[in-house]
């Protein structure tokens, strides 16, 4: 597990947590420098995927929503590649079990 050394904000972030940046993009923290998220198509192709912590952190400043448990990573990562959400708030809530 190791970081890219890129991200030089908050590192403290627990494997699950609901992280957002920009106020806009969510994702979930999946460990080891990683978050997994959907990107609607504005990095290329609308899909889930997952990137160092520093891409997501060039969405903006990171702030931590809530803690999930890990159950939600797995869900996310699952879908990964998948492009079948309206946004990345909704894919976050989808992986927590929320209703949409």
């Amino acid at each position: 597990c190791e970081n890219d050394g890129s991200y030089t904000g908050r590192s403290d972030f627990r494997k699950g947590d609901h992280l957002c940046a920009g106020g806009f993009y969510h994702g979930l923290y999946a460990g080891c420098g990683k978050v997994v998220f959907f990107s609607k198509g504005y990095d290329m192709f609308p899909e889930v995927k997952l990137v160092p912590l520093s891409t997501f952190a060039k969405k903006g400043r990171i702030q931590q929503v809530e803690s999930c448990n890990e159950s939600s990573v797995k869900r996310a990562m699952s879908r990964l590649g998948k492009s079948s959400y309206r946004s990345s708030e909704d894919f976050v809530k989808w992986c927590k079990g929320e209703q949409l």
